[in-house]
């Protein structure tokens, strides 16, 4: 692969991934709230329509974003070990650990989130 070839590639997928991954912040954002406050569109809704949300809804987007943030991360790092320009290796291991820690990070803080939620459903259902 050619120096320009990797560092458009890696500079496409990372601003690619920067606005997927903004977006579905906003979206396990917004399942979060849901799911705290039991309210939809205005609409109260049930303490079980919240529990599905949270384990359907919530889980899964968390777990595709965590995934791809990996995925991206060990591509990064194969197109570092396929050029020969320093500068590019260096650009490219940058944005592997970039997407590394935003994995990381989505991995603590949706763990802490799930935890949140599930102490308030369980105190939503015990009122």
């Amino acid at each position: 692969m050619s120096n320009l070839h990797a560092v458009a590639i890696i500079l496409t997928v990372a601003t690619l991934v920067f606005v997927s991954v903004i977006y579905a912040s906003n979206w396990l954002g917004k399942h979060v709230d849901v799911v705290l406050t039991g309210v939809v569109e205005g609409v109260q809704v049930s303490a079980r329509q919240r529990t599905l949300k949270l384990f359907i809804m919530y889980l899964s987007q968390l777990g595709a974003t965590v995934g791809i943030t990996l995925i991206v991360a060990f591509g990064y790092t194969l197109i570092a070990n396929s050029v020969s320009d320093a500068g590019v290796r260096t650009l490219a291991y940058l944005c592997a650990g970039l997407a590394a820690f935003a994995s990381l990070q989505w991995l603590v803080l949706g763990a802490w989130y799930l935890v949140h939620c599930i102490v308030a459903l369980r105190q939503a259902e015990a009122d």
